[in-house]
């Protein structure tokens, strides 16, 4: 004879009863029947390897309900060592009819890669009786969240704002520090130094090529609470159109002198070489400190006469140009 627990109550009880049987003689035999519930086995064990983090999934699980009537089941879930990367989102209660199978569905979402267990409950809160499905999850990297083209004249710049998403129940900080690119070209700007709680973030993301042509480049941002935030950027530099001039009125023989000055947008020293139509060439050194470096331009008139000189592409050793117009 087995006792045939529906092995679901929460705590570990003893239950006890009596057997009866008559005998043909008119004698009678008395059992004493004692049965101890333990925790049941899970009803099912999902393997899931096919997860990504920072995508979400959805896991339909089968729920069988035993009995001949309706049961409603409260709905909860463990995550394995509090684990706050792994969010799940399912509906808090369920409703099967007797003798039913119906399917619950839960998402899953996943900051970071790695491992993971989560215990998924169903308890009906009336009688105790529980029943539960424990999912073993393996988390691959983070795919590209997006690719975007960015192009602008040489010495422009053009912006894009990158969202990052902050899921948890709290706010957390950024930084700069926490933002990698592989171009000098690129540069970022934050609105604040905190993300808050279940919300969105915009990062500007400013693109200025310096010298013409197509390059692409990688975005990564880093967070040690939200994991990783991957960007492709296709980055293209087109000639300028835009020039600067510089007016000259002057007597004869009288010499006169401007300064030009030009943003130099180069994060380490640079030789800058000024040329001027049918007067030649000038080295000037930059500082990287100093955003506008200046150049010094003589006019010395010696005949009456209405000129424009072009200054062609002020060059340096990577060939970043500023033109003007004398």
């Amino acid at each position: 004879m087995t006792k045939n627990d529906v092995a679901t109550q929460i705590k570990e009880e003893t239950h006890e009863g009596t057997l009866f049987f008559a005998t043909p003689d008119g004698s009678a035999l008395l059992y004493n029947l004692i049965g101890r519930a333990s925790k049941p086995n899970p009803s099912k064990v999902f393997d899931i390897t096919d997860l990504k983090a920072k995508k979400s999934s959805k896991l339909d699980i089968n729920v069988k309900n035993w009995l001949k009537t309706t049961q409603r089941f409260k709905v909860t879930w463990d995550v394995a060592n509090n684990d706050q990367t792994i969010l799940i989102k399912g509906a808090n209660t369920i409703d099967i009819m007797g003798d039913a199978i119906k399917d619950y569905k839960l998402f899953i979402y996943c900051l970071k890669p790695g491992q993971g267990k989560v215990t998924v409950n169903f308890k009906n809160e009336t009688t105790g009786e529980y029943l539960y499905y424990l999912l073993n999850l393996t988390i691959g990297p983070t795919d590209l969240l997006g690719k975007y083209d960015l192009t602008s004249p040489v010495r422009e710049g053009i912006s894009k704002v990158l969202l990052i998403e902050n899921p948890l129940a709290k706010s957390v900080a950024i930084a700069k520090e926490h933002i990698f690119c592989d171009n000098d070209n690129v540069t970022f700007n934050l609105q604040s130094d905190s993300i808050a709680k279940e919300s969105e973030f915009g990062i500007e993301l400013v693109f200025r090529p310096l010298v013409v042509g197509e390059k692409v480049t990688n975005v990564l941002i880093k967070h040690p609470e939200l994991g990783e935030f991957p960007y492709q950027l296709k980055l293209a530099g087109t000639q300028s159109n835009v020039q600067r001039s510089m007016t000259f009125k002057s007597p004869l023989g009288t010499e006169l002198v401007q300064t030009f000055k030009f943003i130099s947008y180069v994060k380490k020293p640079t030789t800058y070489t000024v040329r001027v139509d049918k007067v030649g060439s000038k080295t000037v050194v930059t500082d990287p400190k100093a955003k506008a470096p200046p150049v010094q331009v003589d006019f010395y008139p010696l005949v009456l006469a209405n000129n424009t000189f072009n200054a062609p592409a002020a060059e340096t050793p990577i060939n970043i140009s500023a033109p003007f117009i004398i």
